[in-house]
This record gives C-alpha cells, sequence and structure tokens, in this order.
C-alpha cells in the first residue's frame, strides 16, 4: 500500500483553543480516534475582539451547536467614524440564514468547546505541553509530558506562535510595526451604549476597534504603530487617542493608571506548509493577518470545519491535500480584501472618500459592512456596491 493513500486513524491535535477543540470534536464524531492536548487546564481570556460575524453564527447553528451561544448579546452591526469624523451606522443585511454577529466572551466561549469535546468519546489531556516532535515513515511520534506517543495525523491548532511550526520551521516570520493594545472599559454615558460594534480610525492610519460585550464591559482595542509607544506607557497612549476624538471622549473617561492593558505584538503570521505528510495547521497556526475585521474566531472555526469535512471524505493524504487547497481558495479572497482595508486606512483622504460614498444610501453602508460580516464574499459584496 501506498503512504499517500494508507489511511489516517489515529490524530492528535495540539490546542484546545476554537480550531482544535472543534476540530477534535468534527473528527471524533466522524469515527477518528482522537487526542487533544493543551498546556492549560482550562481556557483564558486572550487579548481578542471577541467578536462573531454573522457566517459565524449561522455556521455555529448549522453545526447543532447554537448553545454555545446561549446568553452571549447580538451586534446588530457596526458603527465606523472616519478620522475627519464622518460617522457611518450600518446594519448587517439579511442574506438567508445569516443576520447577525456576536459578542462574546472568549473565556467562557472557549470554555464550552472544551466541555462539548469532554463530552464525546475524545481523550482530553490537559496541563501538558508537547516538547518534541518526531516524523515517522508514516505519521509522527510526539513527546506529551513525560510520555512518548505515535499518531497517523497531528493537527497543530497552537496559535499564532505555533510551537509545532516553530520545532517544524514551518513558521515564517513577517516583521511588522504594528501592535494591538487592549483593555476593558465601561461607558460613561450608558445611552452610547448600543449592539453596534464599533471602528475609529485615526489620522495616523490607528485604528481602534469596540465591541460591547454587554453593559459593563466594552471590549476596547487600539491598533497602531509600535513607534507610538516609545517615550509614553500604554495608558498614556490610549488616553492620547481618546482624547483626540470627540465621540470616544463622549463615551468613555481617560483611563487611570491602574488599567490593566494587554498587548499583542505578533499581528501577522505565515505558514510554508498548511497541510501534508500526515500534519495539518489550522486556525491561526495556518496564519493570521492584522485584526481589522475581527474574524480571528470564525477563521478558526471555518477551518476547522474544512479540515474535517476533508477528513471524513478522504481519511488519506488526499484528505490533507483537499484540505490545503479548499483553506487556500477560501482565505485568498478575504486576506486581499483585508490588506486593501489596511491600505485605506492609513491615508484620511481615502478614508473620508470612502465614509462619504458609503453615507449616501443606506444600503451602501450595509453591503460594505456585510463584506467586513463575511454576509456576503468579497466579490458578491463589491459588485453590490458598485451597483448601489
Amino acid at each position: 500500500m501506498k503512504t499517500e493513500t494508507k489511511k489516517i486513524q489515529s490524530v492528535c491535535v495540539v490546542g484546545a483553543g476554537p480550531a482544535g477543540s472543534l476540530t477534535s470534536y468534527i473528527l471524533s464524531e466522524a469515527g477518528f480516534d482522537v487526542t487533544i492536548v493543551d498546556r492549560y487546564n482550562e481556557a483564558k481570556r486572550k487579548v481578542c475582539g471577541e467578536y462573531l460575524c454573522p457566517l459565524g453564527v449561522s455556521f455555529i447553528e448549522e453545526q447543532g451547536l447554537g448553545q454555545l451561544l446561549e446568553g452571549f448579546e447580538p451586534v446588530l452591526g457596526m458603527k465606523i467614524v472616519s478620522p475627519a469624523f464622518s460617522s457611518v451606522l450600518s446594519f448587517f443585511p439579511k442574506n438567508g440564514n445569516v443576520e447577525l454577529g456576536y459578542s462574546l466572551n472568549r473565556q467562557s466561549f472557549d470554555n464550552r468547546l472544551r466541555e462539548l469535546v469532554k463530552s464525546g468519546r475524545t481523550r482530553f489531556i490537559e496541563g501538558v505541553s508537547v516538547t518534541d516532535i518526531e516524523k515517522l515513515d508514516f505519521g509522527w511520534s510526539l513527546k506529551i509530558g513525560d510520555k512518548i506517543e505515535s499518531f497517523d495525523l497531528i493537527v497543530a491548532a497552537d496559535g499564532i506562535n505555533s510551537s509545532i511550526a516553530q520545532k517544524l520551521k514551518h513558521k515564517k516570520e513577517i516583521n511588522t510595526s504594528r501592535v494591538a493594545l487592549h483593555t476593558y472599559l465601561k461607558y460613561k454615558n450608558k445611552h452610547a451604549y448600543s449592539r453596534l460594534g464599533q471602528m475609529h480610525i485615526f489620522k495616523d492610519g490607528s485604528y481602534a476597534g469596540i465591541n460591547p460585550i454587554n453593559e459593563e464591559e466594552i471590549n476596547f482595542s487600539i491598533v497602531c504603530d509600535r513607534e507610538k509607544l516609545k517615550g509614553r506607557n500604554r495608558v498614556d497612549l490610549i488616553n492620547e487617542y481618546i482624547k483626540s476624538s470627540p465621540e470616544l471622549c463622549h463615551i468613555f473617561s481617560e483611563l487611570d493608571q491602574e488599567t490593566p492593558i494587554k498587548s499583542a505584538g505578533s499581528l501577522k503570521n505565515r505558514n510554508s506548509h498548511i497541510a501534508g505528510e500526515q500534519l495539518a495547521y489550522v486556525g491561526d497556526s495556518a496564519g493570521f493577518i492584522d485584526p481589522l475585521t475581527g474574524e480571528g474566531i470564525f477563521n478558526a472555526l471555518q477551518s476547522a470545519y474544512i479540515l474535517g469535512d476533508s477528513l471524513k471524505r478522504f481519511p488519506n493524504e488526499n484528505g490533507l491535500l483537499a484540505y490545503k487547497k479548499e483553506r487556500e481558495s477560501y482565505f485568498k479572497e478575504k486576506n486581499l480584501l483585508n490588506s486593501i482595508f489596511q491600505l485605506i486606512i492609513k491615508s484620511p483622504l481615502i478614508c473620508e472618500l470612502v465614509a462619504r460614498f458609503l453615507k449616501v444610501k443606506q444600503k451602501r453602508a450595509d453591503t460594505f459592512i456585510g463584506i467586513i460580516g463575511n454576509v456576503y464574499t468579497p466579490i458578491q459584496g463589491l459588485l453590490k456596491l458598485i451597483s448601489n
């Protein structure tokens, strides 16, 4: 029997975030012998916009996993504010079953996914790291804690700084000067609370992302040039941005120096492998770009689904090749669109022109947010914008 068509039976998923947990659940339900390993005993809250786009919500419900979203608040659209303070209100257009997004507490959401995995047939190893990996004739040998085990397939779902990708030299560093500063705030003016996300773009190409988790907790982040931090602490820098915007001043008080702020300096990631040779990457470990549209959670879930579906159809190397091809095709348009958005953000003039174009008709604004929210594919959305 040729190696490339040998059937995959045992799978080890490294990492129990959304991508790893959903991959484990799908493969276990399909009859694979699945082990999932995570270095933590429970999920932790991460630097993340904590937003699930409308297509992500539809995707969760179509998998029969709607219970994962219970108790979280919906997101109805987005308010976008240009560097010249032009404000564009947009609402997700209905497209089939796709209608609204959700604000998530990532720790709660991730732990719900973990519990889902534990309720099935998956073997779950928590609080232990994978410390070594070695290629076999077919499959891989892993050192999990102080034990060595062999598997037909390794699925690396261990994030943007994937230890598997680093050990195998698949991670391709991309120099980036951008940094994300993240905290949780309260509105000083309760009348400012709504179920719209917000994006405030500044004249220097930085932007603030606001996601209302609930009335008492607002997910707030600034993405800016790393050079901005030189000579200033994080609180002072965020306060400077807040003071530069009349709208932000209206809804937020200045932060005091004790406000906890986390940062993420790796806002891009490329992987030279993706899938093949009994190894696949899912989620951020497979590739990641600046968090402009808040779709990291959806990308993680979607890549897990594509891999699971591919392996159910072809439980061998052909399934991995099918996953790689479909993933690359699916995310190619989104990454290109995201890169275009990044270029627009860095030009105040273009930002203002786009804002004025969108404000002419509500349908334009709604179509635009439909593209960002994955209600439409980039091509569908752009054609709709032109026709409107």
